[in-house]
């Protein structure tokens, strides 16, 4: 076994490191005499950069103040949005379709540049990541699993799957999603209860294209300035406010919304 150090910058040593490459070395010559550049070139558009922010997906989903306080404060809570049961299903299900892996991508990685978007002004490489849970390879679809806690025909996704969906149907540039709901622990059958196909047209899919970057952008820029109150909360949202019961910030928030009210006096009592 040969182990090189190869030092200086990469376009530099280009020339020495063809001629040492044998035909056995596991990357190919083509290979490092392209790959050697684009990354020097990556360094260079990014060395001026003051920060590189990564927003994830879920981020975006659910309580946004929430996201820019963990930030500032972390507070180590349980998650309580899937039970084991139903991590449990999504991995044998997943694992069964591996199968099928010319078809089928399993825990996607998908990473999303803003700065294709936002003012050029901003100095952040600000990016978006998430993990789509499959992804079928011939239609370019994006279908997510599910596992609801409660029995009961499901006959609508619920609006935050349903976003999730959409952001990363913008985020593949895909017109159609689907979204797959199992059945929760305590029934014994395991079937598919509900899927629903998503489709936007193009008009929409640029809509998904804007929210996700305006959102996105909204949740950075609060982090960077450590202020909570610039991010959007969900105290008003019935289809989510029973998520600030258990929040450890709720009275941080509370305090908050108080002042943006104007009753700053109270807020201080």
């Amino acid at each position: 076994m040969d182990v090189q150090l190869i030092k200086g910058k990469f376009t530099e040593v280009l020339p020495s490191i063809k001629g040492t490459l044998s035909t056995s070395t596991c990357i190919p010559s083509t290979i490092t005499s392209r790959i050697f550049p684009l990354i020097e070139n990556a360094l260079f558009e990014i060395q001026d950069l003051t920060e590189v922010s990564i927003i994830n997906v879920s981020d975006l989903l659910f309580c946004r103040r929430k996201v820019v306080f963990q930030k500032c404060n972390p507070v180590t809570q349980i998650d309580t949005y899937q039970s084991s049961y139903g991590k449990a299903l999504h991995l044998a299900i997943q694992s069964i379709l591996t199968r099928y892996s010319e078809e089928f991508e399993i825990e996607k990685k998908v990473i999303y540049n803003c700065s294709n978007f936002y003012d050029k002004s901003i100095t952040q490489s600000i990016f978006i990541v998430g993990k789509i849970d499959l992804y079928d390879r011939k239609i370019q679809v994006p279908l997510e699993f599910k596992f609801p806690t409660l029995n009961g025909e499901i006959t609508e996704p619920k609006p935050y799957h349903l976003q999730q969906l959409k952001y990363y149907m913008a985020m593949q540039n895909s017109t159609y999603g689907v979204l797959l709901y199992f059945p929760p622990e305590h029934d014994m059958q395991l079937h598919l209860i509900s899927a629903f196909v998503v489709s936007v047209n193009d008009e929409e899919l640029y809509t998904e294209h804007e929210n996700l970057i305006s959102n996105a952008l909204t949740v950075h820029n609060a982090i960077a300035s450590h202020d909570p109150a610039k991010a959007s909360h969900i105290a008003y949202d019935r289809s989510l406010s029973w998520l600030c019961k258990t929040c450890p910030y709720s009275k941080e928030c509370l305090s908050i919304r108080i002042q943006s009210n104007g009753f700053s006096n109270i807020a201080k009592t």
